[in-house]
């Protein structure tokens, strides 16, 4: 299965992703209290009140590199990619360490760039130790905060490896030659890094079916087309062809614009902060309704003559949300390696 997956005769892997999605919500839409539903007038209502901010969102290349604490440098390829592919296979599950947010992680991934690039090369990846790791991403959080424990230090300091391990067996130790062997594609390079990187396989089983979701697989096609503004290296062809990024930010400000809406149980159990099992139904249809309510607001947005991509969406989105971080209501929890 992973042998053939960037060249899946079936389709790409984003539309495997909608796909998914959307059978899903067909299911979930059978009962007379669905775990998760959209609003389509709670929807429509936000975009009118809000055109301006869905009109002209900020191009993939600007949402990137605006932001500080990204490391990106059109002169070094090779350790821009390095660095892109290190912060996505770590680019999850902050919430266990308060206070800790995604600019902690890339801050301080920026910071070993930097000053010590030879430490990103995948000799050093494949053999880091835990202490170095934590080292690393400890270093742009408030000296201050009196718990400073990474979550699941473990699992990411086998992740990191595992980058290492394959990077050195299969692209001669450079993520950049990973990216070259996607030809120029954003959704066979997402494809690629499902297959060879299995801390990157975001799938689960729902009601008997296969279902995938790859977030951190896509959003490092697009964080290397907009680490490179869409040149070079970033010269990927088919990024609005990806799905938005199923976590856990956005179908928190979803709900909060009350576009999600989620059974009394689910969402007393969010409300509680009760962690959400990975893999379980209400896990599933969290993302799966993100998904799909991105894919519906693109269609009202076409229809409105506006044509927006699921990764503009979801970076607007998800920059309200940081934006707004305060106001927002709980998001909901669950340990996992996916998001």
């Amino acid at each position: 299965f992973f042998r053939t997956m960037a060249d899946q005769p079936s389709g790409t892997l984003p539309e495997g992703v909608r796909r998914s999605a959307r059978a899903v919500m067909e299911a979930l839409s059978a009962s007379s209290e669905p775990l998760v539903s959209i609003d389509e007038e709670a929807m429509a209502k936000e975009i009118k009140d809000n055109m301006s901010v869905y009109d002209k969102p900020a191009s993939v290349g600007d949402s990137w590199t605006k932001w500080k604490y990204h490391f990106s440098d059109p002169k070094k390829e090779d350790l821009t990619c390095q660095y892109v592919l290190l912060l996505d296979a770590l680019n999850f599950c902050f919430w266990p360490l308060q206070g800790y947010e995604y600019e902690h992680l890339a801050g301080g991934l920026k910071h070993v760039a930097i000053t010590s690039p030879q430490k990103l090369e995948a000799k050093s990846l494949a053999s880091i130790t835990s202490s170095t790791l934590e080292a690393w991403l400890l270093h742009d959080f408030p000296k201050e905060m009196t718990n400073r424990s990474i979550p699941s230090l473990h699992e990411r300091t086998r992740l990191v490896r595992e980058v290492g391990h394959v990077l050195i067996e299969h692209f001669k130790g450079k993520a950049s030659n990973l990216i070259r062997a996607a030809k120029g594609s954003a959704s066979r390079l997402a494809a690629l890094v499902a297959q060879y990187f299995p801390g990157f396989r975001d799938h689960c089983i729902f009601r008997g079916m296969q279902v995938s979701f790859f977030k951190r697989a896509q959003i490092f096609a697009g964080d290397i087309y907009g680490a490179f503004e869409g040149k070079g290296l970033g010269a990927l062809e088919g990024v609005s062809d990806l799905t938005c990024f199923a976590d856990y930010r956005v179908p928190q400000l979803l709900s909060h614009l009350k576009i999600m809406k989620y059974s009394k149980k689910l969402a007393d159990a969010i409300d509680r902060k009760q962690q959400i099992a990975p893999g379980s139904e209400e896990e599933v249809a969290i993302r799966a309704a993100t998904i799909m309510a991105v894919e519906m607001m693109r269609g009202m947005l076409s229809k409105a003559g506006k044509n927006v991509t699921a990764v503009q969406l979801d970076w607007s989105l998800w920059e309200s949300g940081e934006a707004d971080l305060d106001k927002l209501p709980p998001h909901h929890r669950t340990l996992t390696i996916y998001y």
